[in-house]
């Protein structure tokens, strides 16, 4: 729903690229070290950027919560060996960073 209300009101197209390859385990209770094992190979791009002006378009990333990066890192990966470019990251909220320990 977010992303469909910003490219209406940005007027960007909105295009779902990314599919999951696999499935992952739910992240709450990893450590950051087994977020990024768990997103490795995760996603793969739906659709490959074609060498026209649609696939040297920039596209920008959106998520609703950034942790680690471990999930955004990886959809980003995804997309760009399928030819895309990402130009960033949009995101919701960020996870409080953790003290101590």
């Amino acid at each position: 729903m977010l992303a469909k209300q910003l490219s209406s009101q940005l007027r960007w197209p909105e295009a779902p690229l990314l599919a999951r390859s696999r499935p992952v385990l739910g992240q709450h209770r990893l450590n950051r070290e087994l977020r990024w094992a768990n997103q490795e190979g995760a996603f793969h791009c739906a659709i490959q950027a074609r060498g026209d002006r649609r696939g040297r378009r920039p596209l920008m990333l959106l998520d609703d919560i950034l942790t680690t990066g471990a999930t955004a890192c990886h959809a980003a990966a995804a997309l760009e060996t399928a030819g895309w470019r990402v130009l960033g990251l949009a995101c919701l909220a960020r996870t409080p960073e953790r003290r101590g320990s």
